[in-house]
């Protein structure tokens, strides 16, 4: 008399619980229609996480690539615009230290949040 709750759609199972009494043959289905909801939805939210996870790896990776992409046009930018050696050479190392401490203090805001 207990149905096969896995094999029912979303729709069936939420009929199934708001058409029972808790104590009979229809509640023991509609205990089992809800513990199968339960599990879908976890499941949904592991495999949400898993996919996030992996949209944020790639966005980080997508971002390490255009920050290494920013200072080479930075490097060829500053290199152009002077007339020297030393001036390029200079101007870089300036340009560098400048990223360095703007990314420096994020890391240490960041940290006293955490």
């Amino acid at each position: 008399m207990i149905e096969n709750i896995e094999q029912k759609t979303n729709n069936e199972l939420v009929a199934i619980i708001g058409g029972t009494v808790i104590g009979t043959p229809s509640g023991l289905n509609a205990q089992q229609a809800q513990a199968e909801l339960n599990k879908r939805l976890i499941n949904s939210m592991d495999n949400l996480n898993k996919s996030t996870t992996d949209y944020s790896r790639r966005l980080l990776d997508l971002n390490v690539v255009l920050f290494l992409v920013a200072i080479a046009q930075l490097i060829v930018s500053i290199k152009a615009a002077s007339k020297t050696t030393s001036g390029w050479v200079w101007g870089t190392v300036l340009a560098l230290y400048s990223i360095y401490f703007i990314i420096s203090r994020i890391v240490k805001d960041r940290t006293k949040k955490s």
